[in-house]
């Protein structure tokens, strides 16, 4: 799908105070290795990284709010629904997320939806490499990536079939929220 913004960015959405205490929420959640295609696979080359969830409604409907901003200010104009939780993401140095789609193959275990949205929120900004890279769409994702602004507190919004990664961390530990916004199947 082509859209005119691949990704809607908020800077500095959210203060420091209330990223240090979703980072003292998230490691407080059980982290494991993350996994891919569903939790069925360890993600060994893919994926690397730990993961853990938090279940927050004051939280979720924070981060609704810039969904719905985004969704309309990019032209996408998606009909979703609400998610029900919020992935807590901690990458360590060497660990990254290769290129990759958030779609799902298999809505017959997410009761028909389908991932349309997807939301990255940095929680830190003191570590170096972990940039997320989202495909430019010029000359898709081998070539020419735009890197997303990634400081602390900002929120990046995109389309969940738009391929993207995070580049390897070089210096300290990245934190992040992962959010998957489900709908209906596009038609």
């Amino acid at each position: 799908m082509r859209v005119q913004h691949s990704a809607w960015v908020f800077d500095k959405a959210l203060n420091k105070q209330t990223c240090d205490e979703l980072i003292r929420i998230g490691e407080e959640q059980i982290i494991e290795d993350a996994t891919v295609d569903g939790g069925k696979q360890p993600a060994k080359k893919t994926r690397i990284c730990k993961t853990g969830w938090i279940y927050d409604p004051y939280i979720m409907d924070q981060i609704m709010e810039y969904v719905s901003t985004a969704n309309v200010n990019a032209g996408w104009n998606f009909d979703y629904d609400i998610p029900q939780a919020i992935q807590f993401t901690k990458y360590e140095v060497g660990n990254h997320y290769n290129w990759h789609r958030d779609t799902n193959t298999d809505i017959s275990k997410t009761g028909g939806a389908t991932r349309k949205i997807s939301i990255t929120i940095n929680l830190n900004d003191d570590y170096e490499g972990g940039d997320l890279e989202i495909d430019s769409e010029d000359h898709y994702w081998t070539k020419n990536p735009r890197k997303v602004r990634s400081g602390l507190g900002n929120i990046a919004v995109f389309p969940s079939d738009t391929y993207h990664r995070v580049t390897k961390v070089t210096k300290g530990i990245r934190y992040s929220l992962v959010v998957w916004v489900m709908g209906e199947p596009w038609r």
